[in-house]
């Protein structure tokens, strides 16, 4: 127990705690030399600043503009162009032709295998 060091230690604990002992007295309950005071908060933000003045309306012209929510016009149902129809109409006819000659060459078919019977 005879070591400075020691003994320095003790009166180091003894002095902190007899400061920590006067702050509470005086109704602090931190020492000041532990902890520094909690800065002061900031200043508030300055207001922002006023919106800008709407634009002046453009000036008024002889033509009426058109109502802003109108929907557009539906779209018109599609009509077969004139090449189109013309392309159909050659399809149907080259069909109808085929049918008759298929039916024709069956029909000389049959007339063949008839006429060679005879002989």
């Amino acid at each position: 127990m005879g070591s400075p060091l020691f003994s320095l230690f003790i009166l180091l604990f003894f002095f902190l705690v007899s400061l920590r002992v006067d702050s509470q007295r005086n109704g602090n309950s931190s020492p000041a030399f532990l902890s520094p005071p909690p800065p002061p908060p900031p200043p508030p933000p300055p207001p922002p600043p006023p919106p800008p003045p709407p634009p002046p309306p453009p000036p008024m012209s002889h033509h009426p503009a058109p109502p802003l929510n109108s929907n557009p016009p539906p779209p018109a149902k599609e009509k077969l162009n004139t090449g189109k129809k013309v392309g159909f109409l050659f399809l149907g006819f080259a069909g109808i032709m085929q049918i008759f000659v298929v039916t024709f060459l069956v029909i000389r078919r049959k007339q063949f295998y008839v006429e060679e019977s005879n002989f």
